[in-house]
């Protein structure tokens, strides 16, 4: 081969390892290049707090983040499934693919009504509502056989769940009605004789039917205590009623 040839095929493998190197160096900067400073770019974490996890998702999802709920927990004043913190803080520069740990809001703690009809007084009732985190709402006096300002009845009931500050009405004693005499209910209709019982705060007590040919269907034949007799709210009377 002449030193001609020589110069020649030496020039082209120059020429063709410059080449190459160009190639691979426009290979690096588009594709290894890219990665390589994504891995080193500061990400602004967004803040999320106040939103849904689906809603955080989709935020940190487009800043290349990823979210995890690390704890529930109940939260006065915040709705259900809301977020309430978060680690790293907004505004943290942190790198791409990092996870945001989330602590989500389970709402109000649901408080428990207390049982106040155990023979206490009001005071104490009113006492034992705030202590629960409870508020008084109507009070209301009623006779009855306990004691004069002993509480006696209740809403809501006694292990009810509740949410803070929620009102629990109390009915208190004003002591027994005064004795009265009992109503003359022979020959009343029976549901007009239960009802009389009732707005007098008495009660039905046996009933017993009885057939009678001359007395119409469901007619008070008989009571007892009987008309005029001395009663108290409360008490019961036994019917006899007609069939």
């Amino acid at each position: 081969m002449t030193l001609k040839a020589l110069g020649r095929e030496a020039l082209l493998f120059g020429v063709g390892a410059a080449l190459a190197a160009i190639l691979v160096g426009m290979a690096l900067d588009l594709l290894v290049m890219p990665a390589v400073t994504r891995q080193g770019m500061q990400i602004e974490v967004p803040d999320v707090s106040g939103k849904t996890t689906a809603e955080a998702h989709q935020i940190l999802v487009r800043k290349h983040l990823k979210l995890r709920v690390e704890e529930e927990r109940w939260s006065p004043g915040v709705p259900d499934g809301r977020i309430i913190f978060q680690r790293p803080g907004p505004a943290s520069k942190v790198k791409e693919g990092l996870t945001v740990y989330v602590s989500v809001s389970r709402g109000d703690k649901p408080f428990t009504v207390p049982d106040l009809t155990t023979g206490i007084s009001l005071r104490e009732a009113k006492f034992r509502v705030e202590q629960a985190g409870l508020a008084v709402g109507r009070v209301e006096e009623i006779p009855s056989t306990a004691l004069v300002g002993v509480v006696v009845g209740q809403r809501p009931e006694p292990g009810a769940q509740v949410s803070r500050g929620s009102a629990v009405d109390l009915q208190v004693s004003r002591g027994p009605l005064p004795p009265f005499p009992a109503p003359n209910l022979v020959g009343a209709d029976a549901e007009v004789a239960f009802a009389i019982l009732d707005s007098l705060g008495l009660a039905v007590g046996e009933v017993a039917y009885r057939e009678e040919d001359d007395v119409q269907a469901d007619r008070v034949l008989e009571q007892n205590p009987g008309a005029g007799a001395e009663v108290r709210a409360g008490d019961k009377i036994d019917l006899t009623i007609s069939k």
